[in-house]
């Protein structure tokens, strides 16, 4: 959807999409008005190929901290590669603290449960699926904005600041689009290729 009103507001986006499904969901999207310029990649954000130095921004939601601290610092390398000189990267980055008042509440969704847990060693969100005897674990590193800022060492980006994203009420199952950083769920890390580097 993101993808799609940038294109819509005259940004020309290539949208990065592992799942296929939810790529035929950005063609459909596309598709049903006027021409946009958009192109879907199918690939995972990790491993794509994309071309040098040739976007003025770099958005990435929902996904940063899959792996290990070296993965994402990794990525951080690739996404500077493919930034313009000036480039700008807008990274959603879900917050430890979140993640540890979260460990325990568990909810319904379809035929699954869903329940969190935090390994707090390993600074980790937890997100256990079951249905049946089906269990499904995923674990997304989290990281305070002091932790991004020491990630971002080596990469050539550096950090301007954040925007603090919203917060889940696991009691009363509400989502609230706006928290302060200290109840938020996430936050949008802003960064820049670093000066030292133009």
């Amino acid at each position: 959807q993101d993808a799609v009103a940038l294109a819509a507001l005259g940004c020309e986006v290539v949208a990065v999409e592992r799942e296929p499904l939810l790529a035929s969901h950005i063609r459909a999207l596309a598709e049903s008005g006027p021409a946009l310029p958009l192109t879907v990649v199918e690939d995972d954000f990790y491993q794509v190929s994309l071309p040098a130095a040739s976007f003025d921004a770099v958005v990435y939601w929902d996904g940063f901290g899959i792996g290990t601290d070296a993965d994402q610092r990794r990525l951080l390398r690739r996404v500077r590669r493919w930034l313009k000189p000036e480039g700008w990267v807008f990274l959603e980055v879900y917050t430890p603290w979140h993640a540890a008042r979260s460990a325990g509440h568990s909810m319904r969704v379809g035929e699954a449960v869903r329940t969190y847990a935090f390994d707090p060693e390993g600074c980790r969100w937890l997100d256990e699926w079951r249905r049946g005897e089906e269990r499904v674990v995923q674990s997304l590193r989290c990281y305070s904005p002091a932790d991004l800022r020491l990630l971002l060492e080596g990469t050539g980006l550096a950090w301007v600041g954040l925007e603090p994203g919203g917060r889940m009420d696991y009691i009363t199952g509400r989502y609230e689009p706006q928290a302060p950083l200290a109840q938020a769920m996430s936050y949008t890390a802003i960064l820049r290729v670093a000066k030292s580097l133009l």
